[in-house]
């Protein structure tokens, strides 16, 4: 049992990871969801996807309802120690793009063709640096939770020995 709720913390924290950036800086999600807005663009332009343009506002609203806050609501379950802002960030996230999210969409349109990328343009690269450094100290902190919580239980002892 110790060792399958470790295995659940951990894959909650990998999945954390990859949507970490609706939690931290608005603008670091905005950033990275136009980068993956104009993959699946470019995607589309070569005729091996649909296009993304449809409905990407309300898609955003969904996917934080869907997906970012039930994660949340997992890992609070499991590690109920890890306050780390998630919540506050995701929720606050959420605020901003129903309040904004349609205009920022269209200030945002790419051209048809030529796609550019968007990184530097929204900000500097040390600033995007920054941000993804913010991202990843959360994921730290919430692994030295979950080692800290599952320690006692020498999960941590068994899981070096297995692997």
């Amino acid at each position: 049992a110790i060792k399958e709720r470790t295995h659940v913390a951990m894959e909650m924290i990998l999945a954390m990871a990859d949507i970490g950036h609706y939690t931290q800086d608005y603008q670091l999600l905005l950033q990275l969801s136009q980068a993956s807005f104009q993959e699946k663009l470019q995607a589309h332009l070569s005729e091996r996807a649909n296009d993304p343009r449809e409905g990407r506002y309300i898609l955003q609203i969904n996917f934080f309802g869907d997906v970012v806050l039930p994660l949340i609501d997992q890992i609070e379950s499991i590690l109920p120690q890890s306050s780390c802002g998630l919540r506050e960030g995701a929720e606050k996230n959420m605020d901003l793009w129903q309040e904004g999210g349609r205009e920022w969409i269209e200030a945002n349109k790419l051209p048809s063709a030529g796609i550019e990328g968007v990184l530097g343009e929204t900000g500097s690269c040390d600033e995007f640096e920054h941000l993804i450094t913010l991202n990843v100290q959360m994921l730290e902190k919430l692994l030295k939770i979950a080692v800290t919580s599952h320690k006692k239980d020498t999960v941590v002892d068994r899981i070096d020995k297995e692997y």
